[in-house]
């Protein structure tokens, strides 16, 4: 016996209605979005951007006149500090002075710093000298008859290789090698 086949009712059908967890899908992905743009609008306002990361203080525009050779900052007056020249020395004008009166420039001889150390080769050696920080002020192979002048701040180390074939002034005044000398390395420090 055969069985009837009875075509499925279309009226007890209903769309189904979602009920997984697509709404909690969905506030995650705004509140993850949220979260992005708040980032980006924190990182806008609050991050360097362009020149206003390079940029320097302001500057006045370049003149046309000749550079002054730069020196030392010197105080002036209350105590603001000036780029002078080598050879110009300030003179303070008086607080009760005329208006329009301007301070009187003096010429002097310019000075200029004699060497701290000379050296002298009378054959090859090489030739270490660091500063008080540390800092490398000469590093170099002198050759027979070579003369070399440093400045730097003192105290200075030196490490002189072949030390008997060099000649070492210090402040004019000559330095014997020969006690810090050991295996014709000399090793010493000058304040």
């Amino acid at each position: 016996a055969e069985t009837p086949i009875v075509p499925p009712s279309t009226q007890n059908l209903q769309p189904t209605q979602a009920t997984s967890e697509n709404p909690r899908k969905d506030l995650g992905m705004v509140v993850v979005g949220l979260v992005i743009l708040l980032v980006a609008i924190l990182a806008y306002f609050l991050w360097p951007v362009g020149e206003k990361a390079t940029q320097g203080p302001v500057l006045p525009p370049p003149s046309t006149e000749a550079p002054m050779p730069s020196s030392v900052v010197q105080p002036v007056g209350d105590n603001v500090p000036q780029q002078l020249a080598p050879n110009v020395v300030p003179l303070s004008v008086p607080l009760n002075a005329p208006a329009g009166s301007a301070p009187q420039a003096v010429a002097t001889a310019p000075v200029v710093p004699a060497a701290l150390i000379k050296l002298n080769f009378s054959g090859s050696s090489w030739v270490e000298i660091k500063d008080k920080n540390g800092n490398v002020v000469f590093s170099q192979t002198g050759i027979a008859g070579s003369e070399k002048e440093i400045n730097g701040q003192a105290p200075f180390s030196f490490h002189i290789g072949n030390a008997a074939v060099v000649k070492v002034q210090y402040k004019g005044q000559p330095v014997d090698l020969q006690p810090f000398t050991i295996n014709n390395v000399g090793r010493l420090k000058l304040d």
